[in-house]
């Protein structure tokens, strides 16, 4: 019996569910005693229902799978890993992706504590205006700032969909996490607080995604 299986599919791709499905039932074949599914994002368990929802459909029934397996077989398990990324809507975007890799080590290292459940990561917990007084303590100048409304994010992201435009995602994940009693600011950084690890250094992430750009 082996360990764990790990996605990390690009969605332009490999997004559709049943593409899915079948990594989950080679692994079930193979017997892997963890599977840890492409998340990487909003809890998808919370998105069921909302107008956002539509676009992480293929993820939320992916985990519908997964818990249907793991309650069919006592061996098996899954984790998911979403991640909180503060940075959104800064341009360019600055994520701290490379440390997927060390919350999922992490995750497996304490197996018990992680069984079939979908874990809420934050490389740090901060708001907007942190990051932007950050950047420009870094860049020596000050950020040009485009106040929106998440009404009219969410209009724009209705006429990117009526001209089968793919990006409306962004408009639609931009009114799902910033839209007034979205409830989307991190209650438990599990990280922390069941992961055992420290938070990012929020000046470093800023430093080294300036660095990158340049």
């Amino acid at each position: 019996m082996r360990d764990a299986r790990i996605t990390k599919l690009e969605s332009k791709a490999t997004f559709p569910a049943d593409v899915v499905k079948l990594f989950i039932d080679a692994a079930i074949t193979a017997q892997f005693k963890r599977f840890i599914p492409s998340e990487f994002g909003v809890n998808t368990r919370e998105a069921r229902g909302t107008k956002f929802g539509q676009f992480v459909a293929p993820k939320i029934a992916n985990v519908d799978y997964l818990i249907e397996l793991s309650n069919e077989y006592s061996w098996f398990s899954w984790t998911g890993i979403g991640l909180k990324n503060g940075f959104l809507g800064f341009d360019p975007q600055i994520t701290n992706l490379a440390f997927i890799g060390k919350y999922v080590a992490a995750s497996l290292a304490k197996p018990e504590a992680t069984a079939s459940k979908l874990l809420t990561i934050a490389c740090f917990t901060i708001t907007q205006n942190e990051v932007k007084r950050s950047i420009e303590e870094e860049i020596g100048s000050e950020l040009t700032v485009a106040n929106v409304k998440t009404s009219d994010l969410e209009k724009i992201g209705q006429q990117k969909l009526a001209n089968n435009d793919p990006s409306a995602f962004i408009e639609y994940l931009s009114q799902y996490v910033f839209s007034d009693s979205a409830g989307q600011a991190v209650t438990e950084n599990t990280a922390v607080t069941v992961l055992g690890l420290q938070e990012e250094s929020l000046r470093e992430t800023v430093r080294a995604a300036i660095a990158a750009t340049q």
